[in-house]
């Protein structure tokens, strides 16, 4: 989906309302914990759950440059409650933003890849490999930008309330979530990169609803 740079630079903007507890991430790997936005490999993204003990938004990315296979920024969060999410990789360093305002930076490099050049496929609202191994987020997601900039701190703000036109330079995809209904959601910029929704699969029974289109007064 995104261009050949994407690996060392860009940028993801969303807004989300987590509902419920959060879960304690398998083996206290942010991998393991549920997926709000990433790749199906689960090498970078956005996550939320409890990591020895400290219950957050989890901005990450790996590199597989130091012992530690995942570079990570826990964000504080309060369920309930609606809260942009900005992660931004950019000249070997990965940014978390909460509101528009950096809540912490660490270096991090080119994201790895498949040894076997596939295209990774991103997600939205979780990752279901088998019912065992079953990602999936408890909330709602608004308004998903995707950059193929690394954006500074100004144009993070900037953006985090902005509706787009989706022809904006440098924007790779624009999910306002605005359909309505049906189990398409269309990507807003011009790069029309449409996603499917999906209740359940990979072993993973439906619940017996359509996914939930609601007007959240976000975008």
């Amino acid at each position: 989906m995104l261009d050949a740079g994407w690996v060392n630079t860009k940028t993801v903007s969303l807004w989300i309302l987590p509902t419920g507890n959060a879960p304690a991430c398998y083996r206290n790997d942010v991998a393991f914990c549920d997926n709000i936005f990433g790749d199906r490999p689960r090498w970078w993204g956005i996550a939320r759950g409890v990591i020895f003990g400290e219950d957050r938004i989890w901005i990450f990315n790996s590199d597989l440059s130091t012992l530690t296979p995942y570079d990570k920024i826990g964000v504080p969060y309060t369920p309930g409650e609606w809260v942009h999410i900005a992660l931004v990789h950019s000249n070997g360093m990965l940014h978390a933003y909460k509101n528009g305002v950096e809540v912490g930076s660490v270096a991090s490099g080119t994201t790895q890849q498949p040894s076997n050049n596939a295209r990774p496929v991103l997600h939205i609202g979780g990752v279901i490999n088998n019912s065992a191994r079953n990602w999936t987020y408890s909330g709602l997601v608004d308004a998903v930008k995707v950059w193929k900039i690394g954006m500074t701190a100004s144009q993070v703000q900037q953006d985090m309330n902005q509706v787009l036109s989706g022809a904006e330079p440098d924007l790779e995809a624009y999910y306002r979530m605005s359909n309505g209904s049906g189990l398409i959601l269309t990507d807003d910029s011009i790069s029309t990169w449409d996603g499917t929704l999906y209740d359940g699969g990979n072993g993973v029974a439906p619940d017996g609803s359509p996914p939930l289109w609601i007007t959240p007064g976000v975008d």
